[in-house]
């Protein structure tokens, strides 16, 4: 799915089937519906998405799905419109099948044209496009299916036929002559009645109908059918925003967008505590003072003895006369300098200046 659609979204919701009943008659509900077969043998195929682009631009496509929205969308409050369609993965043997059934047509239809004259016909281009959509439909996976319609409302709100007509249209524009199609399924599961106790059939029908829709059942009902991808594609697929023009449906306009990427993060970082950094002395008067509070902060460590001796100076702050007298009258005297203290082989001396 993500595949094909990275935007798409897939919630896990309730069946819709279960708040409403399940045998009938009811006192408040009505249903109708049918399953739907295929028209001619399976391996008939019935028209594919390809058959309802433009033939020649390939741009214009006229969406089958259009008929089943526009009929969806007309229905009111209090009614229900359903559509399924059941899937089960099927072997290969089929394939073999429907090659074989497209070797026996074309054997037939130059059978049927054959005479003395021309014992071997040309068939003409409706035919030979038969033969080669038989042919088709067995070189991609093909599963097995049952395709169910229903319509359930309340009494006061039931409409049958505002469904029914449109519902079964739909499905018959998947039709092709020459080939097959899809019909409805009256016979068998239709929620009719004959001859005699036609309600009680009808009520039976119609409670057999949900339970094999509630349970999407594929033994119930009417027999399974071979229908490949594509068909399948066709029959039921997202619908095409610029083909499906049903004035009642309406589109959601926005969409779930990405995280941004500046969220703040559950992990706590330590704070890092900003390091004050001295300036440069630029005059002399500035030098002395810097190595007046070096020298009070720092240790002065002498090397004597083997031994090293720790001893803390502290030298006060420069007089009124030093801050404004002249400078090259005050210079340190050697002994005023503090000693560099002996640090590791490889490292730098603690009392450089710092840019």
């Amino acid at each position: 799915m993500y595949a094909q659609y990275p935007d798409a979204e897939i919630t896990q919701v309730e069946d819709y089937t279960k708040p409403y009943p399940k045998k009938y008659p009811d006192p408040e509900y009505d249903l109708w519906g049918s399953e739907f077969t295929l028209v001619n043998p399976e391996e008939f195929p019935i028209l594919s998405y390809k058959d309802f682009e433009h033939s020649v631009t390939k741009e214009y496509f006229k969406d089958p799905m259009a008929a089943m929205l526009e009929t969806m969308s007309r229905i009111g409050k209090g009614e229900n419109c359903w559509f399924q369609i059941f899937v089960q993965p099927t072997g290969k043997a089929w394939q073999e099948h429907v090659r074989e059934k497209a070797a026996e047509l074309t054997a037939e239809l130059v059978e049927s044209r054959a005479s003395d004259t021309r014992p071997f016909p040309m068939l003409h281009k409706g035919e030979t496009d038969l033969v080669e959509a038989v042919y088709n439909k067995s070189k991609k996976n093909g599963f097995k299916c049952k395709i169910r319609i229903m319509y359930l409302a309340k009494k006061t709100n039931y409409n049958a036929k505002r469904v029914q007509y449109g519902m079964v249209g739909a499905m018959k524009q998947f039709g092709r002559d020459d080939s097959n199609g899809i019909k409805p399924l009256y016979s068998a599961t239709g929620v009719t009645g004959h001859y005699l106790f036609k309600d009680f059939q009808k009520n039976l029908r119609k409670s057999a109908l949900f339970v094999a829709y509630q349970n999407r059942s594929g033994s119930r009902g009417g027999p399974k059918f071979v229908l490949n991808v594509e068909e399948l594609a066709t029959i039921w697929h997202f619908p095409v925003s610029h083909a499906v023009r049903a004035p009642s449906l309406a589109q959601v306009s926005a969409k779930r967008g990405e995280a941004p990427g500046v969220l703040p993060l559950e992990t706590e970082f330590e704070e890092e505590v900003p390091v004050e950094v001295e300036a440069a002395p630029q005059t002399t008067r500035d030098l002395r003072r810097a190595r007046s509070a070096r020298t009070t902060r720092q240790p002065r460590h002498d090397i004597g003895g083997g031994k090293a001796a720790h001893t803390h100076d502290t030298h006060a702050a420069p007089s009124d006369h030093d801050a404004h007298g002249d400078d090259s009258e005050h210079l340190p005297d050697a002994h005023e300098v503090p000693a560099v203290s002996r640090a590791p082989h490889g490292a730098p001396p603690p009392n450089l200046p710092v840019v």
